[in-house]
């Protein structure tokens, strides 16, 4: 015997699948969520912006109008040019006099030896000439002692034009003769390496510096025995005679 309130299986099912069939057409008829829109990117160029005028010079200033004068007064009067300087006429103490040059001094000192190797006062711009002999303290050639100096054989010597161009200006501007004797190291066939001063004459003058100071200009031969050089000094006597040396005037 079945139950009065049993539920109907098959009409329930029935309406389980027509609710279903609802629901899903109600859900598949909904429109579609709008998409957000996403924003391009766009590259443009962009115009540079104009240069700035150029700066203008502001307008030069007008000077100030003159003040009016007075009335019945007197006229303006010129302004005054400033006073020159003034002048320093106080007189400047003169320069001392230049030293007079070093003159290389003769490291045997006085010799008594030199005066007959050198000879009488020549005269005339000129230069000694000698055979080339020493002078020594014993008999023969040199002596048999050890040779003090010699006499200078020349290979060169300077004109007297070119020494003319070495004399001291205050011989020749007051027309004063001189003498100076000179003593050399010559090593060698040539240049000697070095001259120094054994007498002038008259002194204080500045012969002996002229006379040091021409010594590169001269070449000369070194003494020798047996072949080999003698480091003795060799003697260059030069003279000057203001007279001669100095130009002839023709009429």
């Amino acid at each position: 015997m079945r139950r009065r309130h049993a539920p109907d299986r098959p009409a329930l099912a029935l309406a389980l699948g027509v609710h279903g069939a609802l629901l899903l057409l109600f859900l598949t008829m909904r429109p579609p969520l709008p998409v957000p829109a996403v924003p391009s990117l766009t590259l443009f160029d962009v115009a540079p912006p104009p240069p700035p005028p150029p700066e203008l010079p502001p307008p030069p200033k007008r000077p100030p109008p003159p003040a009016a004068a007075p009335p019945g007064g007197a006229p303006p009067t010129a302004s005054r040019p400033p006073p020159p300087p003034s002048i320093d006429t106080t007189p400047q103490p003169l320069a001392p006099p230049p030293p007079p040059r070093a003159v290389v001094t003769s490291p045997f000192g006085a010799d008594q030896d030199v005066a007959h190797l050198v000879g009488p006062p020549s005269t005339g711009a000129g230069l000694g000439t000698g055979t080339g002999r020493g002078a020594g303290s014993g008999a023969g050639d040199g002596g048999s002692g050890k040779v003090r100096y010699a006499r200078a054989s020349w290979i060169y010597r300077p004109s007297d034009a070119e020494m003319r161009r070495f004399w001291p200006p205050a011989a020749v501007g007051n027309r004063i003769s001189g003498r100076a004797v000179l003593a050399c190291q010559v090593p060698r066939s040539g240049r000697p390496d070095r001259c120094w001063v054994v007498s002038e004459t008259p002194a204080d003058i500045g012969f002996g510096a002229a006379a040091v100071a021409m010594a590169p200009l001269f070449r000369i031969r070194p003494v020798l025995r047996n072949g080999k050089v003698l480091p003795v000094p060799v003697i260059v006597p030069v003279a000057y005679d203001i007279a001669q040396a100095s130009p002839k005037k023709t009429p």
